[in-house]
């Protein structure tokens, strides 16, 4: 009879492991008879392991302190490009310190799925995660995609997001989306603008989160003048809460291009010939 066998996913956050970390993990494979290691498609590490061996390997995690789970894949794997660095033609601000920043701000294990993407890259691709931060090309600042769990849906976050926001973004979304499943998991008609609502609502006061907001308001104003002085029926709206201004100005762009995919900042720009 054959002895009944486990996985072990390990995450390895934003594909990078040490040298001595990797090198750790694999003798302790190695000496609990672990005959092959793989890497899954979000960048974790995975074997199996017979029963017999089960205790004795939780044994040696536990010493070394190595998280891991155990027939089950709760947690995902933040995914990130940094693979790419130095391989392919990647952003001129994104290096390995600040995929590293990034994922160091993370304090919690995501359950829903992150990916850290570079734009000029075609490598990784873009919108396998739930949370989808692609780099801008202003220094520091990605666009977010969500796609909904268990959905195809996909909203564009109106704003861009600043590098060190984007663990605590990333922790608010969930928390919310898990939390409202009735508005925001496996639904058929989703309101992404509602989710923007409920997050910017808690940010107001994040100073980094203000600077992402304005920097991109500040463009679609100016986008949205030029367009005016060639006839194009957009609107620029004067007040003191920018948050509003912004997301009167996008909906009003929306309604332009309502049958374009992927909708993006960079695409309306493009269509107000602001590039």
């Amino acid at each position: 009879m054959q002895s009944q066998k486990h996985i072990i996913k390990i995450n390895l956050p934003g594909g990078i492991v040490s040298p001595g970390d990797l090198f750790e993990i694999l003798n302790i494979a190695e000496k609990h008879f672990v005959d092959s290691v793989r890497f899954g498609n979000r960048q974790q590490l995975l074997f199996t392991i017979n029963e017999s061996q089960l205790d004795d390997i939780q044994d040696s995690f536990l010493v070394a302190d190595v998280d891991y789970e155990l027939n089950e894949d709760k947690y995902a794997n933040i995914v990130s490009s940094y693979v790419t660095e130095e391989v392919l033609y990647t952003s001129n601000w994104l290096r390995e310190g600040v995929y590293k920043d990034i994922l160091n701000g993370f304090t919690y294990k995501p359950e829903l799925k992150i990916n850290l993407v570079d734009y000029y890259q075609n490598l990784i691709p873009f919108f396998t995660g739930n949370f989808n931060f692609i780099s801008s090309d202003k220094n520091n600042f990605w666009y977010l995609y969500i796609r909904f769990p268990k959905t195809n849906t996909m909203y564009c976050w109106p704003s861009l997001v600043y590098s060190e926001d984007i663990p605590l973004i990333s922790k608010q979304l969930e928390k919310v989306i898990l939390t409202e499943k009735q508005l925001f998991y496996n639904q058929p008609n989703i309101d992404g603008f509602l989710l923007y609502q409920k997050i910017d609502a808690e940010n107001k006061n994040n100073l980094e989160y203000c600077t992402a907001q304005k920097c991109c308001f500040d463009r679609a104003i100016e986008a949205c003048r030029k367009a005016q002085k060639r006839g194009v029926n957009v609107h620029a709206y004067e007040s003191y809460e920018p948050y509003k201004q912004l997301f009167i100005y996008n909906n009003n762009l929306k309604e332009i291009l309502l049958k374009e995919s992927n909708i993006n900042f960079d695409m309306i720009l493009s269509k107000l010939n602001m590039r």
